[in-house]
């Protein structure tokens, strides 16, 4: 899930003819990157879980 998207990708620019194909590196950044959960209330269990889920995710890339 990421939370910041291209503008083509957004139905207001892309109904006015914006098109991804017109941004291909605002694509590939996008398409590579993950939001990683951050905010005030976030428990130490909750960040734990966080951080245990990047590590796998890392470890099942690069091997």
């Amino acid at each position: 899930n990421v939370h910041f998207q291209p503008l083509p990708l957004l139905s207001h620019y892309r109904d006015r003819g914006y098109a991804i194909g017109d941004v291909p590196n605002a694509y590939r950044q996008y398409a590579r990157e993950i939001s990683l959960p951050v905010y005030y209330d976030l428990s130490d269990d909750q960040v734990d879980q966080v951080i245990t889920a990047v590590k796998e995710a890392v470890q099942e890339v690069l091997g």
